[in-house]
């Protein structure tokens, strides 16, 4: 694999990370009622899971962090009061929470693939019918 291909789906890993952070950091005033309890945990937890995107190509280890930030976002919601919480809140921590834990276990490596693994499917069409038996059936 190039490793230009390789750094520019690390960075566009890390810019997604991000800004499925910046989204729980402006929870509060995109769905929510401003920044009250609810609102400081998200913010919170947006400024987390900015932290850990910007660090997570050096420390893999992060991607627990960042795992574990997502349950956060999934159940944080439940811990309030439910007449302080919206539905539009919660279906947008459940959205947030699960993009979080996608990316989590999403690396650069995974989605690579070397040169010499590239094939062409006509490459493999031709020869592999050439290798192919005939059945043949038996007289009547």
């Amino acid at each position: 694999m190039d490793e230009r291909n390789l750094r520019a789906m690390t960075v566009g890993l890390a810019l997604f990370r991000v800004f499925m952070g910046a989204l729980l950091i402006g929870m509060p005033w995109i769905v929510g009622n401003g920044l009250d309890g609810y609102g400081a945990t998200d913010i919170g937890c947006g400024v987390a899971v900015v932290a850990a995107a910007t660090q997570m190509h050096r420390a893999p280890w992060l991607r627990w962090v960042q795992a574990s930030l997502a349950f956060v976002v999934f159940f944080v919601p439940f811990a309030f009061p439910s007449d302080d919480i919206s539905d539009r809140q919660i279906y947008f921590a459940v959205l947030v929470g699960h993009m979080l834990l996608v990316s989590a276990i999403v690396t650069p490596r995974l989605f690579a693939q070397d040169k010499s693994e590239r094939t062409s499917a006509s490459d493999d069409s031709k020869s592999a019918g050439s290798k192919s038996s005939s059945v043949s059936t038996p007289p009547n």
